[in-house]
């Protein structure tokens, strides 16, 4: 392809997030309107959301008529609340949450799965090691709440269990808990704390790991989301939206390195190693395991099957009409993959 390489262009893309004057970026003239929209993430800045940062850094989102505003999320920062009540345009959050706001009556509804698994493990220590979820049966186990515990809650649910037949703790979003015994199974995430875990001495051998895709119970993190009347309205925006996240996403993985130094460089309490193992935990999630999944790809028979689960884990009261929750029409009206 003519002009810079995606490789140049990100590190170009460093120097302007440290505030350095940079030529303009070939091909990235913003258009001559800039349509404003405002992403809220699920949690604070990092790697997980590599993607979107990039694509804003870079000038992605800008040449394509998009002023995107980035606000990080958090227990205190729900997204689903911010895009519910208008204050965000498009969210991030677990695809099993929006099901739950959709039995609420909740107008939201996933655009696209940008995450084709979960994030989700449940860990005990070897020595803790079980063969069924009964062996915990009254013991204490360490969940996020307020939706993240879905996938524990359709796991029991296939064992016969349900989420009081445990000793339920809610956990911090450190590990300290686990480390220290609180509770015997603990709930982590491939991208945070299975990288802090090992820094702490608990390498994947020392650890006995549950994965919700061993129960046939996966469901997938990180979807988009936005409102019905965002859809109706504003439908062309979210398009081009769609289209700079790819890419952005697709920059963000040529280039780890840089990607991984612009992080810090905006946010300099990351740390970059612990970015980097993120990053690449991230690639497997986004483009799966061959690297040749399509940009927020969503299978209906996978988002039926989702849904299924949480009935008969009795996180909602019954199926609910599926294209009322899912719309991927708008990934259908993405323009075609560049050439490399």
């Amino acid at each position: 392809m003519s002009g810079p390489s995606r490789r140049a262009i990100l590190r170009g893309g460093i120097a302007a997030a440290a505030g350095v004057a940079i030529p303009a970026i070939a091909g990235a003239r913003p258009s001559a309107v800039s349509e404003k929209l405002v992403l809220h993430l699920e949690w604070l800045p990092q790697a997980e959301f590599a993607g979107y940062m990039v694509a804003r850094e870079l000038g992605l989102f800008a040449r394509r008529g998009l002023d995107v505003t980035i606000l990080p999320g958090g227990p205190d920062h729900p997204a689903l609340a911010k895009v519910a009540t208008g204050a965000a345009d498009i969210g991030i959050g677990p695809s099993s949450l929006m099901f739950v706001a959709r039995a609420k009556s909740v107008p939201v509804k996933i655009i696209a799965l940008p995450l084709q698994d979960s994030i989700f493990r449940f860990v005990l220590k070897a020595e803790n090691r079980i063969v069924s979820l009964r062996q915990l049966a009254g013991s204490p186990v360490g969940l996020w709440l307020g939706g993240d515990e879905a996938e524990f809650a359709a796991m029991a649910a296939k064992q016969g269990m349900k989420l009081s037949d445990f000793k339920v703790i809610k956990q911090d979003n450190t590990v300290t808990g686990f480390l220290q015994d609180r509770y015997v199974l603990s709930q982590v995430t491939t991208i945070n704390e299975l990288i802090l875990l090992r820094k702490e001495g608990y390498p994947e051998t020392e650890l006995h790991i549950l994965s919700p895709s061993d129960y046939g119970v996966a469901m997938p993190s990180d979807c988009l989301f936005t409102t019905d009347k965002v859809l109706a309205t504003r439908r062309k925006a979210l398009v081009r939206f769609l289209d700079g996240a790819r890419e952005g996403w697709r920059t963000a993985f040529a280039d780890k390195d840089a990607t991984v130094k612009m992080l810090v460089s905006l946010y300099p309490g990351l740390d970059a190693g612990h970015q980097m193992e993120q990053l690449i935990a991230m690639e497997t999630l986004v483009s799966g395991p061959g690297r040749d999944v399509p940009f927020g790809r969503m299978d209906p028979v996978i988002m039926e099957r989702v849904q299924q689960e949480m009935v008969t884990a009795k996180l909602i009261p019954g199926v609910q009409f599926l294209p009322d929750i899912v719309d991927g029409s708008l990934l259908r009206e993405l323009p075609p993959e560049p050439e490399p």
